[in-house]
């Protein structure tokens, strides 16, 4: 069986962020609390592979990396109202 994606999860930091990013992941999943230890946020970032021979279209994780702003968006009124605005704007980028 093929695989469709690959994924990581980290304590998001924008050095971290930038980093994955070139490599094409894209978040997917914020944690809405920080981690008391390292006053991180758990992020998920995933990449779509390309395989193309069972059906699955290209583009097709862009659904969830949608949804992951709008909640963002939502949340930097709320829950990640002190996250820094360099590390929020990596993460909408």
């Amino acid at each position: 069986e093929r695989l469709h994606w690959i994924g990581t999860s980290f304590g998001v930091n924008s050095e971290l962020i930038r980093f994955w990013s070139k490599s094409k992941f894209k978040p997917v999943y914020i944690r809405q609390t920080a981690s008391e230890v390292t006053g991180e946020y758990s992020c998920i970032l995933i990449r779509e592979l390309e395989n193309g021979a069972d059906g699955m279209q290209p583009g097709w994780a862009d659904a969830f990396v949608d949804d992951f702003r709008v909640r963002l968006f939502t949340f930097l009124a709320g829950a990640h109202r002190n996250m820094d605005p360099g590390l929020a704007l990596a993460l909408l980028d």
